[in-house]
């Protein structure tokens, strides 16, 4: 199981709590100022496996939720190549990169 996770603490890669190894990926940094605080929290994806599971089993898991995410990307931003072969719009290239990077995990 999969889920996504906001913390005030930025996670371990491998963590274990009550029998099981959490594995956290896709951290991200986030900064938000209010009245002049700075608040830096995270936010990241966690897969929950047995204990024993094995360094090939953190690895292959973690590689497989990747390319859901990657594929769910190319999936959601479909409708830029759509929009730009209909109208020639262009695909923003913060668009392009992320697609690229995105076909480089598949």
């Amino acid at each position: 199981m999969v889920r996504r996770i906001g913390s005030s603490v930025k996670p371990q890669e491998i963590e274990m709590l009550q029998g099981k190894k959490l594995v956290n990926f896709d951290v991200q940094e986030v900064v938000e100022v209010k009245d002049g605080v700075e608040t830096i929290s995270y936010t990241y994806e966690q897969l929950r496996l047995q204990e024993d599971a094995t360094q090939e089993d953190v690895a292959r898991y973690t590689l497989v939720r990747q390319q859901e995410v990657a594929l769910q990307y190319l999936a959601d931003t479909d409708w830029y190549t759509s929009r730009f072969t209909e109208n020639g719009k262009a695909v923003p290239s913060e668009v392009l990169a992320s697609r690229e990077a995105a076909r480089s995990i598949l």
